[in-house]
């Protein structure tokens, strides 16, 4: 029974970690949503000398966001590790391939949120830093793709187990959002400028993720409560 008590301890604490961690991403939604876009979303095809300018005059609000946003990627990495290694009660494959690339976005992420809040609008301020702002700015975009495009993917993957065990609404929402993720970031390799569908997509997909979290913190909890202690000698 102690096994039984620990394993599921552990599912508490890692959807309290995915709650919190996604709660996080949202704030770090609003701080990015607030700023300059040219330099806080990506474009594949921005105009340096604006994203500089616009990096210095939003440096305030990308470090907030970013301070967050480290952090809270984190708790989502921890959090999508445990619950991919958690054991399995049914065939749920696809669930574990989503939570691991929930984890590789998140540490992903990490490092957008990193040059975000700590070297963009450092660079953007420093003379003679046009050619390594540049080159920063590129490394963030593409990054802030490929981290949106696996959140996506794995979004599908989560809530698509999610609708087939019951939650109908909450898994095609999930389903719905993850497509839009996964079609939003896509279209930038393409050359299409969608930044702001791709800040929306990762807000609304960790507004889902939070709710997702507390439900199976729920559950864990429940679960605990349902299993009997150590019997008295």
């Amino acid at each position: 029974m102690r096994d039984d008590q620990t394993t599921t301890s552990s599912n508490f604490w890692a959807a309290v970690a995915i709650a919190a961690g996604a709660a996080g991403v949202i704030a770090t939604s609003a701080f990015y949503g607030l700023s300059p876009p040219q330099a806080a979303l990506p474009m594949p095809d921005p105009t340096m000398t604006q994203a500089s300018d616009a990096a210095a005059a939003g440096a305030a609000l990308m470090k907030a966001g970013g301070t967050i946003g480290i952090v809270s990627d984190v708790a989502l990495a921890v959090g999508a590790l445990v619950l991919m290694a958690r054991p399995a009660a049914r065939d749920d494959a696809v669930e574990r391939l989503g939570w691991a690339a929930i984890a590789v976005s998140a540490v992903v992420f990490i490092t957008v949120d990193a040059v975000a809040g700590y070297v963009l609008g450092q660079i953007a301020v420093l003379p003679n830093g046009e050619a390594a702002f540049a080159g920063f700015k590129r490394l963030f975009d593409v990054l802030f793709v490929l981290g949106t495009l696996t959140f996506g993917a794995a979004t599908m993957a989560i809530f698509w187990n999610e609708r087939r065990g019951g939650a109908r609404v909450l898994g095609t929402v999930g389903l719905l959002s993850g497509f839009l993720a996964t079609l939003v970031s896509s279209a930038y390799f393409a050359g299409l400028n969608l930044a702001q569908p791709i800040g929306i997509s990762i807000a609304a997909g960790s507004v889902l993720f939070t709710v997702l979290g507390l439900q199976l913190a729920r559950r864990a909890a429940h679960a605990t409560a349902l299993i009997p202690g150590p019997s008295s000698p």
